[in-house]
């Protein structure tokens, strides 16, 4: 079937091909370009600044039990409002980087860590509250230091637990994103690899076939062309395709064909000719025969 077509529509679709493979080189490699450049950018967006935030928190937090102990250890009233104000600072701002968080959680062990961490942070900041009442208010220093040792350490210490576990889930997170991005790129890689090849392969094999295709035919009637040159009308081509090489060998087939029949034609008429002169040549004999009796006669 192949043979059979035009030679124009073999090299168009030889053509075709190549391009269609190299369009798809060119749409897998920009697609999992864009596949990395949205894993770069939920990381960085997303990813990335949970874990900054995360651990964020965990200093403000650390900061704070810091000055927790401080508290205990001054006397002086206006250092310990400096360390309340302090301490009040860093909470709102953990306060502001939970609502962060919380928009940026896209997964549901995410939010629910989140949700953990909220809860373990409520008792944390109601022993601060009492805390600071018995410092502040009644000057209980000693209630205040059994109030650090039983209640505000150790649920700080929950706290701080369940934070540590939102961060180990960001590193996940980013590990299986960062493996996401790796297996983007072998597996693109080894697409545009594969697709090249493959383009490169049918390319030579197209251009092959289809420079075959015309210089066989070609050389069959250049060696035909030439054996009529010389006379030989016994030449027998053999089309084997449809296409205008095909068609070239079929005409010159069919011209050797009637110039067969010409040149036979040609020899019946000189036969013919030769066998009329030779019965002329007879007859003058034989008239010039009787004529020369004739003569003798008279």
């Amino acid at each position: 079937m192949f043979m059979n077509m035009k030679i124009g529509v073999r090299m168009g679709l030889g053509f075709g091909v190549v391009l269609v493979l190299m369009v798809c080189v060119i749409w897998v490699g920009v697609s999992r370009l864009e596949a990395v450049n949205n894993l770069t950018d939920k990381i960085v967006t997303k990813d990335w600044v949970k874990a900054v935030l995360a651990n964020d928190i965990v200093d403000m937090a650390n900061d704070n039990a810091r000055a927790n102990l401080e508290l205990l250890i001054v006397t002086d009233k206006g250092k310990i409002q400096q360390l309340f104000d302090h301490i009040e600072n860093n909470k709102n701002k953990i306060s502001a980087h939970v609502d962060k968080l919380e928009g940026l959680l896209y997964l549901a062990e995410g939010k629910a860590l989140l949700e953990k961490m909220r809860e373990k942070r409520k008792p944390y900041v109601a022993s601060f509250a009492k805390l600071s009442k018995l410092l502040l208010e009644k000057n209980d220093r000693a209630g205040a230091i059994n109030v650090m040792e039983t209640e505000t350490l150790p649920h700080l210490r929950e706290f701080l637990g369940a934070i540590d576990d939102l961060i180990k889930l960001q590193g996940r997170i980013l590990d299986k994103s960062g493996e996401e991005a790796r297996h983007n790129y072998s597996a693109g890689r080894d697409l545009m690899i594969g697709m090249g090849v493959a383009a490169v392969v049918l390319g030579a094999l197209f251009a092959i076939l289809v420079t075959l295709s015309v210089t066989r035919p070609l050389k069959t009637a250049v060696d035909a062309a030439t054996r009529l040159g010389e006379g030989d009308l016994t030449v027998r081509i053999d089309a084997k395709s449809r296409d205008e090489t095909g068609q070239l060998l079929a005409a010159m087939q069919n011209m050797i064909g009637r110039l067969s029949n010409i040149i036979a034609t040609v020899r019946g008429a000189t036969d013919n000719l030769s066998s009329a002169s030779e019965e002329v040549s007879a007859t003058a004999q034989s008239m010039s025969q009787g004529a020369s009796e004739q003569a003798a006669s008279v």
